[in-house]
């Protein structure tokens, strides 16, 4: 099946705020981040349902060599995967669950 992709205003406030912080810390880093995030939406499209619930409907992938996790949920009668949520994986779940 396929899935169209729309990320929420705090999800994209989540990526703009770590691209920020990620190239401050080295120039060019903000930019592998961006494409390690990229590349996590990419496997959710092609198989949505892979990755575990961790609550109601809300499911989750880290990314590849940054500490980040990717919430997100579908909507079927839309063919629609909502991302909530794009956020270190050791900060508090009430931040993405504020958000559901």
């Amino acid at each position: 099946m396929n899935y169209n992709v729309s990320i929420s205003d705090d999800a994209e406030n989540d990526l703009d705020e770590s691209f920020i912080w990620y190239e401050i810390q080295r120039v060019g880093l903000g930019g592998l981040f961006f494409k390690s995030v990229n590349q996590s939406i990419t496997i959710i499209l092609k198989n949505p349902r892979a990755f575990q619930k961790v609550y109601k409907n809300i499911r989750k992938i880290l990314t590849e060599k940054f500490p980040y996790c990717i919430y997100y949920y579908i909507n079927e009668n839309e063919k629609l995967i909502k991302i909530i949520a794009i956020i270190h994986s050791r900060r508090s779940p009430v931040v993405w669950k504020s958000r559901t």
